[in-house]
């Protein structure tokens, strides 16, 4: 048996492995356990141990280690921790930028969609009234482990509890106790700007767009998030300002390089512009790893709003994605603004 776990490296997954390995022990033998982030890693432990049991303990894992143990439908189980805290962890420990922080979020979650899409994963969320019984009741059921007095004891134990009892305390109260760690969620949370918790609730998706009927919802990139161009083809942060269409054929917007998970998407991108008098003719392009996977050509009015929009196939979750508006000839006159791009899962999804 393989038991594949994944989860990022917050004290959540940290925990998640501790009580994990302590039901192994306890109720199966000959156990071997990896720690990789590398798919060769993977490889190396499997052919070099003649084992019967695996845990693998991917923090942040390739895609290919999602594939492989998704395709072979062994057993997985995801700690997932929201992409709010995650970020919160990474800005703290790491001292990362908050859009870097960010991306590394949405990368996480976008390659632990994959298992949560193969129906065969375990997924356990953090919540504060989550109970550690919960979680030793909820593995134990999926590895069908039959769960008893004495594995209780010894999962008590091995976390350095005085007794079984202590597995009805909520979770939020065990964790720091059981992984002391320099990071304090209190400080944490005050990094983050309420707008910047708001930005991050529109371009990653939450647990449960995610868990309980497939991937659902619908991801926002704000048209501040992007760069522009002027018409010296010098680059500047988009803020949501008006740029001058005024000048030769260019990139207006591109950026912003973010993750989204895999399978079918619609997109919409959302426009405006003013004073638009000569007309002109733009198109934009969705980029992953210098391949364009959507492309779409459109006239500029002379002025309003208006939309435009694209399908694309995502099969690199694993790899950024660019959004780019070019406009095809050079342009005398007229105001442009991309005021946002929207995500939503499935084909034709905004011809509903």
């Amino acid at each position: 048996m393989l038991v594949t776990v994944f989860g990022v490296p917050t004290e959540f997954s940290m925990f998640g492995v501790r009580i994990l390995r302590a039901l192994v022990e306890a109720s199966l033998s000959g156990c071997h356990y990896v720690h990789a982030d590398t798919l060769e890693t993977l490889r190396q432990s499997i052919d070099g141990k003649k084992v019967k049991n695996i845990i693998l303990y991917s923090e942040f894992p390739e895609k290919n280690i999602v594939d492989v143990t998704s395709r072979i439908s062994k057993k997985c189980v995801v700690f997932y921790e929201s992409a709010k805290i995650v970020v919160e962890y990474s800005k703290f420990i790491r001292n990362m930028s908050y859009m870097d922080c960010v991306r590394f979020a949405g990368k996480n979650i976008a390659l632990i969609a994959i298992p949560i899409a193969s129906k065969n994963s375990l997924i356990i969320s953090n919540s504060p009234d989550l109970l550690l019984d919960d979680i030793v009741s909820k593995i134990c059921d999926y590895l069908e482990i039959l769960k008893s007095d004495s594995i209780s004891e010894y999962v008590a134990k091995n976390l350095g509890l005085s007794s079984a009892d202590e597995l009805f305390r909520p979770l939020s109260v065990l964790m720091p106790l059981i992984i002391p760690h320099e990071y304090c969620h209190d400080r944490a949370k005050s990094t983050l700007t309420p707008e910047e918790i708001a930005t991050l609730s529109r371009i990653v998706l939450s647990e449960k767009d995610i868990c309980e009927v497939g991937i659902r919802g619908e991801l926002v990139w704000d048209g501040n998030l992007f760069f522009m161009q002027n018409k010296r083809k010098e680059l500047s942060a988009a803020e949501g300002k008006w740029i001058e269409m005024l000048g030769p054929s260019r990139f207006l917007y591109f950026g912003p390089y973010l993750f989204i998970p895999p399978g079918d998407w619609s997109i919409k991108a959302e426009f405006r512009v003013r004073g638009n008098q000569s007309g002109n003719r733009a198109e934009f392009d969705i980029v992953q790893d210098g391949t364009i996977l959507a492309l779409s050509t459109f006239d500029i009015p002379a002025s309003g709003i208006f939309e435009v929009t694209a399908e694309l196939v995502n099969e690199q979750p694993e790899k950024p994605l660019e959004f780019r508006v070019h406009m095809r000839e050079g342009a005398i006159d007229g105001q442009f603004v991309l005021d946002r791009v929207r995500w939503r899962h499935g084909l034709g999804a905004f011809q509903l």
